[in-house]
């Protein structure tokens, strides 16, 4: 089933919640990101989010940038997954998940970003195209367009968080 709606304005209504069994919602972090720096120019989603989401008592996990205040978040990086980014991202859920640890290590000088040899692709702004990167492979995304990439949350995260939620819906089947 495919539901094109507001978030917020479909989770105020309690009817349209029981077609699902767990929720993910990644509101817009402009509020949070450092890269906006205009706090007062955008709205802060989050807090009328998570209780639109615990008023559904079922699972969830919302997605930001570091610096939300998201509870007893984890952070997943790129480089947990072979990502040539390091897009660190937080993520809470109101059920058990974890996360394997950074590993920058791997991720060897070897793109030339602005002169000098930077471990990964910088995925932000518009430089993209201009020094010839491919912000597509590097964020494991070939759909989307740059201007659309430089919001987006690499698909592998969504897939290991998935499988955490997958499992913890069967372990509450089974009990």
């Amino acid at each position: 089933m495919f539901i094109k709606a507001d978030a917020l304005s479909f989770l105020k209504d309690p009817n349209n919640t029981n077609y699902f069994d767990a929720f993910a919602a990644s509101p817009p972090c402009q509020y949070y990101s450092a890269a906006t720096g205009y706090r007062d120019k955008w709205p802060d989603y989050i807090p009328t989010l998570r209780k639109l989401l615990q008023a559904t008592n079922k699972p969830y996990i919302i997605e930001n940038v570091v610096g939300a205040p998201l509870r007893k978040s984890i952070l997943l990086c790129g480089s947990m997954f072979g990502l040539n980014v390091q897009r660190h991202r937080l993520f809470e859920a109101n059920f058990p998940i974890y996360a394997p640890y950074c590993l920058h290590e791997w991720q060897l000088p070897r793109f030339n970003y602005r002169g000098k040899l930077s471990r990964v692709i910088q995925v932000h702004g518009s430089s993209g195209g201009k020094l010839g990167h491919n912000w597509n492979e590097a964020m494991g995304i070939d759909w989307m367009r740059k201007d659309e990439l430089v919001d987006a949350v690499p698909p592998i995260y969504t897939r290991f968080l998935g499988a955490q939620l997958r499992a913890f819906l069967e372990h509450r089947d089974l009990t």
